[in-house]
Protein backbone atom coordinates (compact mmCIF):
# COMPACT_ATOMS: atom_id res chain seq x y z
CA UNK A 1 0.00 0.00 0.00
CA UNK A 2 1.44 3.80 -0.84
CA UNK A 3 1.47 6.44 1.52
CA UNK A 4 2.76 9.66 2.29
CA UNK A 5 5.35 10.31 4.57
CA UNK A 6 4.92 13.69 6.14
CA UNK A 7 7.73 15.60 7.13
CA UNK A 8 8.27 16.76 11.06
CA UNK A 9 7.72 20.14 11.86
CA UNK A 10 10.93 21.47 13.60
CA UNK A 11 9.75 22.83 17.39
CA UNK A 12 11.52 25.47 18.76
CA UNK A 13 13.13 24.13 22.01
CA UNK A 14 13.60 27.37 23.48
CA UNK A 15 10.83 27.76 26.40
CA UNK A 16 8.31 30.76 25.40
CA UNK A 17 8.83 32.62 28.17
CA UNK A 18 13.00 32.34 27.96
CA UNK A 19 12.97 33.51 24.45
CA UNK A 20 10.74 36.47 24.81
CA UNK A 21 13.50 37.26 28.07
CA UNK A 22 16.16 36.90 25.08
CA UNK A 23 14.52 39.50 22.92
CA UNK A 24 14.19 41.84 25.48
CA UNK A 25 17.63 42.44 26.26
CA UNK A 26 18.41 41.87 22.18
CA UNK A 27 15.97 44.99 21.36
CA UNK A 28 16.88 46.87 24.07
CA UNK A 29 19.03 50.24 23.38
CA UNK A 30 21.73 49.63 25.89
CA UNK A 31 22.19 46.62 23.83
CA UNK A 32 22.08 48.20 20.20
CA UNK A 33 24.66 50.94 21.20
CA UNK A 34 27.04 47.84 22.72
CA UNK A 35 26.64 46.55 19.02
CA UNK A 36 27.23 49.53 17.03
CA UNK A 37 30.11 50.75 19.41
CA UNK A 38 31.81 47.38 19.13
CA UNK A 39 31.32 47.17 15.05
CA UNK A 40 33.06 50.71 15.05
CA UNK A 41 35.52 49.69 17.57
CA UNK A 42 36.38 46.08 16.74
CA UNK A 43 35.14 45.34 13.13
CA UNK A 44 37.35 42.54 13.16
CA UNK A 45 36.81 39.04 14.56
CA UNK A 46 39.12 39.26 17.89
CA UNK A 47 39.05 35.28 17.84
CA UNK A 48 40.49 35.19 14.28
CA UNK A 49 42.61 38.15 14.83
CA UNK A 50 44.67 36.51 17.61
CA UNK A 51 45.40 33.56 15.08
CA UNK A 52 46.40 36.25 12.71
CA UNK A 53 43.63 35.82 10.08
CA UNK A 54 41.81 38.72 9.20
CA UNK A 55 37.68 37.77 9.05
CA UNK A 56 34.81 40.58 9.42
CA UNK A 57 32.24 40.29 12.35
CA UNK A 58 29.24 38.90 11.92
CA UNK A 59 28.14 38.75 15.36
CA UNK A 60 28.94 40.05 18.52
CA UNK A 61 29.21 37.55 21.44
CA UNK A 62 28.46 37.27 25.20
CA UNK A 63 31.82 36.25 26.81
CA UNK A 64 29.91 34.69 29.84
CA UNK A 65 25.98 34.60 28.71
CA UNK A 66 23.46 36.79 30.72
CA UNK A 67 21.41 33.47 31.32
CA UNK A 68 23.53 32.11 33.77
CA UNK A 69 22.64 35.11 35.93
CA UNK A 70 20.81 33.76 38.51
CA UNK A 71 19.57 37.26 40.05
CA UNK A 72 17.74 39.72 37.54
CA UNK A 73 20.93 42.04 38.82
CA UNK A 74 23.06 39.74 37.42
CA UNK A 75 21.68 39.06 33.86
CA UNK A 76 21.31 42.18 33.25
CA UNK A 77 24.91 42.90 34.25
CA UNK A 78 25.89 40.39 32.02
CA UNK A 79 24.12 41.40 29.42
CA UNK A 80 24.55 45.01 29.12
CA UNK A 81 28.84 44.90 30.27
CA UNK A 82 30.53 45.69 26.70
CA UNK A 83 33.45 44.08 28.84
CA UNK A 84 31.40 41.34 28.42
CA UNK A 85 31.58 41.05 24.56
CA UNK A 86 33.18 40.16 22.02
CA UNK A 87 33.30 40.47 18.16
CA UNK A 88 33.29 37.21 16.59
CA UNK A 89 32.84 35.98 13.21
CA UNK A 90 29.95 33.24 12.53
CA UNK A 91 32.21 30.51 12.51
CA UNK A 92 34.05 31.00 15.80
CA UNK A 93 30.64 32.34 17.72
CA UNK A 94 29.56 28.74 17.16
CA UNK A 95 33.02 27.46 18.28
CA UNK A 96 32.82 30.04 20.84
CA UNK A 97 29.45 27.96 22.27
CA UNK A 98 30.67 24.61 21.72
CA UNK A 99 33.20 25.42 24.38
CA UNK A 100 30.83 26.74 26.55
CA UNK A 101 28.57 23.80 26.45
CA UNK A 102 31.26 21.62 27.35
CA UNK A 103 30.25 19.89 30.46
CA UNK A 104 30.62 21.67 33.50
CA UNK A 105 31.92 25.66 32.50
CA UNK A 106 28.46 27.23 33.92
CA UNK A 107 28.55 24.89 36.80
CA UNK A 108 32.47 26.41 37.65
CA UNK A 109 31.41 29.88 36.48
CA UNK A 110 28.61 29.79 39.02
CA UNK A 111 30.47 28.23 41.71
CA UNK A 112 33.20 31.04 41.55
CA UNK A 113 30.59 33.40 41.75
CA UNK A 114 29.83 32.57 44.91
CA UNK A 115 32.99 32.60 46.34
CA UNK A 116 33.64 36.02 45.01
CA UNK A 117 30.10 36.68 46.72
Amino acid sequence: MAYIKLLKTRRDNVPTVRKGKYQDIYQDKRWKNIVREKKRMNPLCERCESNNKVVPLTEIHHIIPFDWGTTSEEVESLAFDFDNTKSVCSECHNIEHDTLNKNGVKEIWQRNMLIIS
